[in-house]
């Protein structure tokens, strides 16, 4: 059996609970190139740096205001309101492990201290 297309990788199905609600469903047993396994927090926090007005890839989160972890295996994606692109939205955030962002984000503040 052939590899699911990258999109749909992450998650084994979604749905609509409500007008502004989306609830993700993750893949069991999915890992990062890093070998850690993908997990609800990884996508929370994933989501919250897109949601950030000061990230400069905020506009791929518009209209998103947060995300919920149900379990280890299950997200909701809250929007401010009906949003028809939310799904095309999703798809263009990159999720990656938390501790890879976290670690991420001590070398650019490293690096700026540096500089200055």
């Amino acid at each position: 059996m052939a590899d699911p297309p990258a999109s749909e990788r992450g998650a084994e199905r979604w749905e609509n609970v409500n007008p502004t609600t989306w609830r993700f469903f993750l893949r069991k047993n999915v890992k990062f190139s890093n070998g850690e396994e993908l997990d609800a927090e990884d996508v929370r926090y994933s989501f919250e740096t897109y949601i950030d007005p000061t990230n400069r890839r905020a506009t791929f989160a518009k209209g998103i205001t947060k995300v919920e972890v149900r379990d280890k295996h299950t997200v909701d994606v809250i929007t401010e309101g009906p949003l028809a692109s939310a799904l095309f939205n999703v798809v263009r955030c990159y999720i990656l492990p938390k501790t890879t962002r976290e670690a991420a984000q001590i070398q650019t503040m490293q690096r700026t201290i540096a500089m200055t």
